[in-house]
């Protein structure tokens, strides 16, 4: 995340330096032209980061979602072959012998990537209140790492 901050910084620098920075000088007072170059390098670090961030939070939650219903359908064939339940030959008990667990996982995946997507990443209503102190604790982790 810091690394693709970082480059994303980069790109953005230049074009805000070129064209941005002499744009706000002539629009401020004279005495305030020092500080502009620099609040412009924090407001392309201040962009960066949270784009990195947005990316590696569609990259967590993608991965998770293939991981979570892979593991969800895993467990699922096995209570299907313990308890007989075959579906005709479709279910066997060698996950590696059926696509079952692959469709119903991706299927899944799917509607859990699109879940976490239209909550913008976040912990829906009446739990946010329960996973408080873990998004305490995970805003604290994301600073500690970035600085």
């Amino acid at each position: 995340t810091v690394a693709l901050a970082a480059s994303i910084n980069v790109f953005l620098t230049k074009p805000l330096q070129k064209y941005g920075v002499p744009a706000v000088q002539k629009a401020v007072p004279d005495k305030y032209d020092k500080w502009i170059p620099t609040l412009g390098k924090w407001l392309t670090k201040s962009i960066a980061i949270s784009v990195a961030y947005y990316i590696q939070a569609v990259m967590s939650a993608f991965a998770s979602s293939l991981t979570g219903s892979l593991m969800m359908t895993t467990a699922l064939l096995k209570i299907l072959t313990k308890n007989g339940f075959q579906m005709k030959g479709v279910i066997t008990e060698n996950p590696d012998e059926t696509y079952f667990d692959e469709v119903v996982g991706y299927v899944l995946a799917f509607f859990g990537f699109t879940f976490q997507f239209r909550h913008g990443f976040d912990v829906p209503f009446p739990l946010n209140y329960l996973f408080f102190p873990l998004e305490i604790a995970e805003t604290y982790l994301r600073w500690s790492i970035t600085n």
